[in-house]
């Protein structure tokens, strides 16, 4: 029998002047591994 993890979602919203949105995609792993993407006026 093969089990799979693999998936995806993904949402997004919208505060006044502001669209935030998110990702989020698996795949057949054991290990956690994040990942952020942003514009450069947010980043430190």
């Amino acid at each position: 029998m093969v089990n799979s993890m693999t998936g995806f979602g993904q949402v997004q919203e919208k505060i006044d002047q502001t669209t935030i949105s998110m990702e989020v995609k698996t795949v057949n792993h054991r290990f956690l591994d994040c990942a952020f993407k942003m514009l450069v006026i947010f980043s430190a």
